[in-house]
This record gives C-alpha cells, structure tokens and sequence, in this order.
C-alpha cells in the first residue's frame, strides 16, 4: 500500500523546487489534512518571517569585505527602499569604510540581536530592532550597536532574494559604539 504524502513536506518541496509558493498553496496544504492555522499561529508565523527579514536586512546592508560589498549592496535593495539604502551606503562611503574593506582588508559581519517593539496597523509592520556590527581589520575588532526602525509590508516572496515576504517602505539605524 502506497503511503500518502504529509501535505506540509509536500508544499516545502514544490516551494524549493519553484522558488516560490502563494498563499493559496499554504492553504490547500492547511486545510488537506484539517491543518488550519488559527490567528494566533499566522501572527507567530509573520513574526518569524519579519525577525528573518530584518536579520537578513540588517546583514546586507552593514556587512561587507573586500569581496562582498557590491553583491550585499545589490541583495539590500530587495529588502529595503532604495533611498533609505543609498543613505546607509553613503555614510559607509563618507566613513571611509568601503576603502578600508578594498585596501586594508578590513571585514565588517553584522549580527541580528533582537526585536524590540513591534506593532502592527493597516498591514504595515512598525518595527525597531537591534544587531551588533563588528569591525574586523588585522588583529584589532570594534564592535557598534546598530538600532534599526522601519516600517515593512507584505510583499511576493522573491527567491533568493527575498525569501521573507517582507520589505521596508521606510528604514534609519542609530549607531553606539560598544
């Protein structure tokens, strides 16, 4: 006798194979086998993916080597509107950051802390969360808090650019140094 399918490792795989699922696909797997998510687990469900959004955010918009920095610059404009990105590019290049990644080696790796507030009006995220960018040139590490505030919406997850589903109309981060 032929063994059925789970629906869910269904749907993961027809997700990996086209990059790509729309909601009505989620919730024909749902309901397939009486699965339905009630509110509470779409708010847990949203929340994860806009923790991964913003993580994935704050990486390719402050983290770069002598390598990386045009591929993570282009990977950020798929997260985040493009002025708001330009900005935090800008003062990158006004800091002298970039030349140091070309000419020093200097590697910056930003790391997602955590959400602090989060709320929800008119399927807008409001959202402010943290991450630690440290500065590595030679032996010597700096570490800075970064304090980021946007506001994201829902839009069609792009793979693999933006896998999330989520992208900032409006977005600023805060530096401290640690």
């Amino acid at each position: 006798m032929a063994e059925k399918k789970d629906p869910i490792r269904s749907l993961i795989d027809t997700g990996r194979r086209a990059g790509k699922l729309t909601s009505s696909e989620i919730s024909d797997a749902m309901e397939e086998n009486g699965n339905v998510l009630d509110v509470e687990a779409m708010e847990k469900l949203y929340e994860e993916l806009l923790r991964a959004h913003c993580s994935s955010t704050a990486y390719y918009l402050n983290s770069f080597d002598r390598l990386s920095w045009q591929e993570n610059q282009a990977h950020a404009l798929f997260l985040v509107s493009k002025p708001d990105a330009t900005a935090i590019f800008a003062k990158y290049r006004a800091d002298r950051a970039y030349g140091d990644a070309l000419e020093l080696g200097a590697v910056y790796r930003n790391k997602f802390e955590k959400i602090i507030s989060l709320s929800v009006e008119n399927g807008q995220y409001h959202v402010i969360f943290s991450s630690v960018l440290a500065i590595i040139n030679g032996s010597d590490t700096k570490e800075v808090r970064i304090i980021s505030e946007g506001t994201a919406i829902r839009v069609r997850p792009r793979f693999p650019e933006n896998i999330s589903g989520f992208f900032f109309r409006t977005y600023n981060q805060q530096y401290e140094n640690l």
